[in-house]
């Protein structure tokens, strides 16, 4: 291997292995890695393509969660500052208040993103388009999603997974999913209409 390919996949390598095994075609420029070099690498049979702009190091074996690596990748492709954050059931699986998988992978971006359906959406994947704080954004091994509060949140707004919800407000304090405190600021949510939700919700942004 040429010593120029060589670094180059060193770097790739120091990426990846914080993203199970997978990375974008945009942090790879971020890096100085040209599309060219991306491409001998693959012919090399050093990486494998996953999707469009996601690619994976060919030795690497495949993380439980490469399919969500693979969705928070796709939305970063042409634009690495895309900061998308799986959210609703997806985000509700990884804190592990769930143990259904769901059907589709939940990502959220900011709503000024939404210039990203240009490009049609992997199937295994549902966009959510919201703006979130920073302290409504954690990580579960390594993956950006959305803390349990506000999972909590979106998912009464949408009218999804209301069998989870309903375990995880009956359960989530003595269980340790859920704070006392968030659990309080929760509770009176749990029943309320949609629009009555979402002022509440604008509220607490706005504090």
């Amino acid at each position: 291997m040429a010593s120029k390919t060589a670094t180059a996949l060193q770097t790739l390598i120091d990426l990846a292995e914080l993203q199970g095994g997978l990375f974008s075609a945009g942090q790879a420029a971020e890096q100085g890695i040209t599309h060219s070099e991306l491409s001998t690498m693959t012919r090399g049979g050093y990486l494998a393509r996953e999707a469009w702009g996601v690619y994976r190091l060919s030795t690497w074996q495949l993380s439980p969660h490469a399919s969500l690596w693979r969705a928070v990748l796709w939305a970063q492709v042409g634009d690495p500052a895309t900061q998308p954050v799986l959210s609703h059931r997806s985000a509700l699986l990884l804190h592990g208040a769930s143990l259904d998988s769901p059907a589709k992978i939940d990502l959220t971006l900011p709503p000024e993103k939404k210039r990203i359906t240009r490009r049609e959406p992997p199937p295994a994947v549902q966009l959510h388009f919201r703006d979130l704080r920073d302290d409504e954004k954690t990580t579960v091994d390594a993956l950006p999603v959305t803390t349990l509060f506000r999972t909590i949140v979106d998912l009464l707004i949408d009218h999804e997974a209301r069998d989870a919800v309903s375990y995880v407000m009956t359960h989530g304090v003595e269980e340790g999913k859920l704070l006392e405190a968030d659990f309080r600021r929760l509770r009176p949510l749990y029943d309320l209409d949609p629009d009555l939700l979402d002022r509440l919700l604008n509220e607490h942004r706005s504090k």
